[in-house]
């Protein structure tokens, strides 16, 4: 038997009960995708297993998690609930404000792919840290400019959504180039992230990250913070001065973090560092090598998506992947004379993804001319983008 409901939807906070039906068999199935629901008495007499869905891949799939195999158990993880915490951790601002290096220092992994390009990151990335009784799930979000594009639109509004589901925000803000600003103001885009900090809901704690602070002077520094401080005028608890690069300061605004974290149970195992796939994850891989290899704009008219993975019996991956670009003429640059410029791209991406997984990658890259794939309503669903913005 079974409880029916509950109602997923692609918020992993979301979740709507209906009715249940079982009798004294112990055969009763929960199922549920809202954290908080743990902490409430479970008033199912037989129930004998509950089942936490959680959304993964940016919203292409469910992956389930059991809890617990019992009502002992069960009501063991319910008790215990008040003491761990849990939280989910925003990291907005401005592209290359250093981010995604921000994130893979915070977790101690590189789960985000980092170049030194403007807008990399075009979704959602969750790094997952756990330490002692505390986990924190940091969202890396796409960098806030001025969209043009649909993408671009739907990047931003992406940003905007991780706001609404945290619990802490954490303004990134470049520390060195803060001071760069017109007529004693700070960029109209910063200014337009701290607009959306004041929208966030009420519980949400806010912080400032002032990054890259290896690149100015102690002097400097503390006019930065005067300055940033002023210009933003928000209810800031913290103020963390670090550089992601160097890991600088790093660790202590984590574990600053954690006191701020509410109480309740994990979202995560103790080992996850990502709520994204493998075959999503090397994807992001080949286009990390993509962006850091091809000149000017023609980046931004790819996309990289895996089509076929397999499992090899000796303990290989077999990995192929499309490289979706707009014109035959980006093809022909990608390819590089002899289709030596894909063959090298191929090498460094298979490289790291081998010493990634620990075990050998075989991987198998095609170049596909789809006119207009950045208005395909297919790619912006298996990326968990909004189509219409």
């Amino acid at each position: 038997m079974f409880l029916t409901g509950p109602v997923v939807s692609k918020n992993t906070r979301c979740c709507t009960t209906h009715n249940y039906r079982g009798h004294s068999n112990n055969d009763v199935t929960l199922y549920f995708c809202k954290r908080s629901f743990l902490g409430l008495k479970i008033l199912v007499p037989f129930l004998r297993k509950a089942v936490f869905l959680r959304t993964s891949d940016a919203g292409l799939h469910f992956r389930r998690r059991f809890l617990s195999s019992s009502k002992a158990s069960l009501e063991g993880v319910t008790e215990g609930s008040h003491e761990t915490k849990f939280g989910f951790i925003a990291l907005l601002g401005k592209t290359n404000s250093g981010k995604s290096t921000l994130l893979n220092s915070l977790v101690e992994t590189k789960v985000a792919v980092v170049t030194p390009k403007v807008q990399t990151t075009r979704t959602k990335i969750i790094g997952i840290f756990t330490q002692g009784t505390s986990q924190l799930a940091f969202m890396d979000t796409p960098g806030i400019f001025a969209p043009k594009k649909r993408l671009e639109r739907a990047m931003i509004e992406v940003a905007k959504k991780a706001r609404n589901e945290a619990d802490l925000i954490v303004l990134v803000v470049d520390a060195a180039n803060a001071l760069r600003s017109r007529n004693g103001m700070l960029d109209e885009t910063t200014l337009e992230i701290a607009k959306l900090c004041r929208l966030r809901k009420t519980s949400s704690e806010l912080f400032l990250c002032l990054n890259k602070v290896d690149l100015v002077s102690i002097s400097q520094l503390m006019q930065v913070e005067a300055f940033v401080v002023n210009s933003l005028n928000l209810p800031f608890r913290k103020i963390f001065k670090i550089s992601a690069l160097n890991s600088q300061g790093v660790r202590e605004m984590r574990d600053s973090l954690i006191p701020f974290l509410p109480q309740g149970p994990w979202l995560f195992e103790p080992d996850d560092m990502t709520s994204m796939s493998m075959r999503s994850y090397a994807a992001e891989i080949t286009r990390e090598k993509l962006f850091l290899n091809l000149r000017q704009e023609l980046p931004y008219a790819i996309a990289v998506e895996t089509v076929d993975w397999k499992d090899n019996s000796d303990g290989s991956i077999r990995i192929l992947q499309h490289i979706f670009v707009e014109r035959e003429s980006q093809k022909v640059i990608i390819l590089g004379r002899g289709g030596q410029n894909l063959k090298n791209l191929g090498v460094a991406a298979r490289q790291e993804l081998a010493q990634v997984f620990g075990k050998p990658v075989h991987l198998f890259l095609q170049v596909k001319v789809r006119k207009d794939w950045s208005e395909d309503v297919e790619y912006y669903k298996n990326w968990g983008l909004k189509y219409r913005v």
